[in-house]
C-alpha cells in the first residue's frame, strides 16, 4: 500500500532521530577514547582536514539539490523515461565532480603545512592523512546518483537506516582498533572502507527498489532540461558559496592562527552542536521530500499553510535547544572532559547563535529548493 505524505514524514523522522541518538552516544564514547589515546592535536587535525574537504565540496555547486528537485514531478507522474535521463545526467555530472575534487585536492596537498600554525607533534605523515581524507570524501560521489531517487521518493528512512547501522559498526571497529593498536592510519582506513561498503550497499538497494532505473547509461536529457538545471545551479552557487564560507572555514582559520590544540578544544564544542543540529535535521529532513511531493500535487493555499506550520515548528525547536545549549554547554564539557577543555562563555554564545540562526532558515530553504525557486537567490 502506498504511504501518505504524513506517514512518510513520521517514518523518516522516527527512524532518523532514533539512529542519530544512538550514533550521538557512540560518538561521545568514541571522542572520549580518541582524546585519551591520541590527544587534542590529532583531534584538531581531524577537524582541519574535514573542513578543507568541505571547502573542496564547493565543486558540487548544489547540483544534487537541483536534480533531486527535477525528480519530484516525474516520480509523482511515474514517468520512468524522464527519471532515467535525470539519473544518467546525475551520474555523469557527479563523476566529473569527483575527479575535480580529487585533482584540486591533490594540488592543495603541498600547501597543508601553511595552514597549520605549529608543526603538529604526531608520528604519521600529515600528507598521508590528508590523502586518506580526500579519498574518503571523493569516493561517495561515484555512488550518490543511485541514492538520490530514494530521497526524492520520500523514503529517506531507508538510507538513514543502512547508513547508521554501518556507521555504528564502523565506530565499534575503530574504537577496538584504536584501543589495541593506537594506530591513527588504521582508524582512518576503517572509515574509508565503511564509506565504500555503505555507498555500494545503498546503490545495490536502489537497483532492487527501482529496477527500471538500473540501465541508465545512454539516456540523454534534453538540451532545454539541462539548461533549466544549470540555471538553477547558477542561482544555487551563491547559497553554496556562502554556506561553505560560513560553515566550512572555521577550522582552517583556527588552525592557521591559533593552532591544532585550540582547534581540538573547539571541535569538542562543534561535536555537540553538530550532534544537536543532526538530531534536529533528522526531524526536519523528514519533511523535505514530502514538501516536494506537496508542491507537485497541491495548491498554493495548502502550501502556505504547511510553510507557516513548519516555520513555527522550527522556531520553537531552536529557541528551546539554543537556550538549553548555552546554559549547559560548559557544565557538560567539564563533566565529560574536564575544565582544561573549556572555552569562554562568549565563544559558546557565538557557537550556539550560529546553530540557531542557521537552523531557523530551514523552512524557507526547504520550500525554495523543493519548489525550484532557486533564482530568487539572485534577486
Amino acid at each position: 500500500m502506498k504511504k501518505t505524505r504524513s506517514q512518510n514524514v513520521i517514518r523518516n523522522m522516527w527512524v532518523g532521530t532514533m539512529f542519530q541518538m544512538i550514533s550521538l552516544l557512540l560518538g561521545f564514547v568514541s571522542r572520549t577514547i580518541f582524546i585519551k589515546i591520541l590527544g587534542s592535536e590529532y583531534l584538531g587535525l581531524n577537524s582541519l582536514f574535514t573542513n578543507i574537504l568541505t571547502v573542496l565540496s564547493f565543486a558540487e555547486l548544489g547540483i544534487g539539490n537541483a536534480i533531486i528537485f527535477s525528480m519530484y514531478k516525474p516520480l509523482a507522474n511515474n514517468d520512468m523515461t524522464k527519471l532515467k535521463k535525470l539519473t544518467n545526467f546525475y551520474r555523469e555530472t557527479y563523476k566529473k565532480i569527483a575527479f575535480v575534487i580529487i585533482i584540486v585536492g591533490l594540488i592543495t596537498t603541498p600547501f597543508i603545512p601553511f595552514i597549520i600554525k605549529n608543526t603538529p607533534n604526531i608520528s604519521e605523515s600529515i600528507y598521508l592523512i590528508y590523502i586518506i581524507f580526500l579519498f574518503d570524501t571523493s569516493v561517495s560521489y561515484f555512488f550518490s546518483y543511485r541514492t538520490s531517487i530514494i530521497t526524492a521518493d520520500q523514503k529517506n528512512y531507508i538510507i538513514i537506516t543502512y547508513t547508521y547501522v554501518f556507521k555504528i559498526v564502523q565506530i565499534i571497529l575503530q574504537l577496538t582498533t584504536l584501543y589495541f593498536t593506537h594506530n591513527y592510519i588504521l582508524y582512518l582506513i576503517l572509515q574509508v572502507l565503511n564509506t565504500i561498503i555503505t555507498q555500494s550497499f545503498l546503490a545495490h538497494k536502489s537497483k532492487k527498489m527501482y529496477p527500471e532505473l538500473v540501465k541508465v547509461k545512454g539516456e540523454e536529457l534534453e538540451k532545454n532540461e539541462r539548461k533549466t538545471i544549470f540555471t538553477n545551479v547558477k542561482a544555487l552557487f551563491i547559497y553554496k558559496f556562502s554556506s561553505v564560507i560560513l560553515n566550512g572555514t572555521d577550522s582552517i582559520i583556527i588552525s592557521k592562527y591559533l593552532g591544532l590544540t585550540i582547534l581540538g578544544l573547539y571541535s569538542n564544542y562543534y561535536l555537540i552542536v553538530n550532534s544537536l543540529a543532526l538530531i534536529i535535521s533528522q526531524i526536519q529532513n523528514a519533511f523535505t521530500s514530502s514538501v516536494g511531493n506537496l508542491i507537485a500535487k497541491e495548491n498554493a493555499t495548502k502550501e502556505k499553510k504547511i510553510f507557516n506550520e513548519l516555520f513555527y515548528f522550527t522556531g520553537l525547536i531552536y529557541c528551546v535547544v539554543g537556550s538549553c545549549a548555552y546554559l549547559l554547554f560548559n557544565d557538560f564539557i567539564t563533566i565529560w572532559l574536564g575544565k582544561e577543555y573549556l572555552l569562554s562563555n562568549f565563544v559558546v554564545a557565538m557557537i550556539v547563535g550560529h546553530l540557531c540562526f542557521n537552523g531557523m532558515l530551514f523552512a524557507t530553504f526547504t520550500f525554495r529548493n523543493t519548489a525550484g525557486e532557486f533564482n530568487h537567490l539572485l534577486r
